[in-house]
């Protein structure tokens, strides 16, 4: 079903098209989240607390090896409004036969960012998405004008970390932060391999959109 309401949202983007604004926002919020996942896997006491784990402490410390404050690039995949969402969430559930409440269909309509980088990481090693879980964090903030959902990508040499930004309320939006492999957002287009036809695919790429890190 994830795929499914993965892949409408896709099919749709091509037609609907949209533009980044206010790149410095979404840098300076996915920067400062980064910059708490590296305090986070350093922290011995923190992962103890949920995990006894010696590969996610040592993936841990990889992590926090990397300067988060210093990507090597950002890249953004910008994602319909609240109300396309919704729109293509009822269209999958449909397609399968299924319904929704309208309460659900908010619910979903707004986790699609998230949904992504889940979907990305279940893809790696139990490891790895035991520590994306562990060290996984967020923060609400006042929408700024113009905001548009999306999957904010900061890359690094070693690794990467993943922003989703979403819709949370009444003039309310979030951001949850995430390790991330290096080439996220090209990883989540082969998450989707099989669903879109190659061609499809290819246009996708066309909307991963660069952020400007100066």
């Amino acid at each position: 079903m994830l795929k499914k309401i993965i892949a409408a949202l896709m099919a749709l983007m091509l037609l609907a098209g949209s533009a980044l604004a206010e790149e410095n926002w979404y840098l300076e919020k996915g920067l400062a989240l980064a910059g708490r996942l590296g305090a986070l896997a350093a922290d011995e006491g923190y992962l103890q607390v949920y995990t006894a784990s010696p590969d996610i402490a040592d993936a841990a410390l990889a992590f926090s090896q990397s300067d988060l404050s210093a990507p090597i690039s950002a890249k953004m995949l910008i994602l319909p409004d609240d109300e396309v969402s919704k729109s293509i969430v009822r269209m999958a559930v449909s397609a399968s036969g299924g319904s929704l409440s309208d309460a659900a269909t908010e619910q979903l309509a707004r986790g699609l960012p998230t949904m992504l980088v889940s979907a990305l990481n279940a893809r790696q090693s139990q490891t790895w998405l035991a520590l994306s879980s562990v060290l996984g964090t967020g923060e609400s903030y006042l929408q700024p004008e113009a905001f548009t959902p999306g999957v904010l990508a900061l890359e690094y040499p070693e690794c990467a970390v993943a922003v989703a930004f979403s819709y949370s309320g009444e003039g309310i939006v979030s951001a949850h932060a995430a390790p991330a492999p290096s080439g996220m957002l090209d990883g989540i287009l082969e998450a989707l391999d099989g669903e879109l036809p190659r061609s499809v695919g290819a246009l996708l790429k066309s909307l991963i959109q660069d952020v400007p890190l100066e």
